[in-house]
């Protein structure tokens, strides 16, 4: 009968002695933490912007179909030449341009060698709005001649702008590619002064 009953006791003892041991566990740990069940993440908002393709930068010639215009850039040492190309009438105009910037990159000075109908080569000038357009606006070509001077032919929203015929000295200067001064008028009545370089300007030309 002892047997009997020690082999019905046996694991009633193991069983006590381990919720023993889980109520020691409890006193020096506290109550055990279980890992709650991940609550599910939030739907993010869904919002639907205003928003379209921007359009190309290049403005198309009336009449000329998308795909049908094409421009070319090459830059230069100082200057960048700019074609662009009438596909359907196989008809090409091109300049060459040169910009200066400030210590803030903003744009003080540009100028663009363009050539008329008659193929006259000449120089559109732009100058910032802040100029005074009755003040002094001179080239000076580093020789020992004097400074050209530039007037202004009109103002739109953004910029002032000048022309400037290329003669004989002016010639002479971009062949040896020499560095011109340029001086204008601000409205504060400040002499600003710009040195505009025309190296890499004859091989823009050669290009043509």
């Amino acid at each position: 009968m002892s047997s009997e009953a020690d082999e019905h006791n046996f694991p009633l003892c193991l069983v006590l002695a381990f919720v023993g041991f889980l109520g020691s566990l409890v006193q020096a740990f506290g109550e055990p933490v279980f890992p709650a069940s991940a609550a599910p993440e939030p739907m993010p908002e869904i919002v639907t912007l205003s928003a379209h393709v921007k359009p190309p930068e290049i403005a198309l010639p009336d009449g000329v179909p998308l795909g049908k215009y094409r421009r070319i850039i090459q830059p230069y040492q100082n200057w960048t030449l700019i074609c662009d190309e009438n596909l359907l009438k196989k008809q090409k105009t091109c300049n060459i341009t040169q910009s200066i910037v400030d210590e803030f990159g903003k744009t003080i000075f540009s100028w663009t060698l363009a050539a008329a109908q008659d193929g006259r080569p000449f120089f559109i000038l732009r100058f910032p709005l802040d100029i005074d357009i009755s003040g002094r606006i001179s080239l000076g070509l580093a020789d020992d001649g004097k400074e050209v001077t530039v007037g202004i032919s009109g103002c739109n929203d953004s910029i002032c702008i000048g022309y400037q015929e290329i003669g004989p000295r002016l010639k002479r200067a971009i062949q040896n590619g020499t560095e011109i001064g340029i001086s204008y008028t601000h409205v504060s009545s400040q002499l600003i002064n710009v040195n505009a370089p025309l190296a890499g300007l004859k091989e823009a030309i050669d290009e043509l």
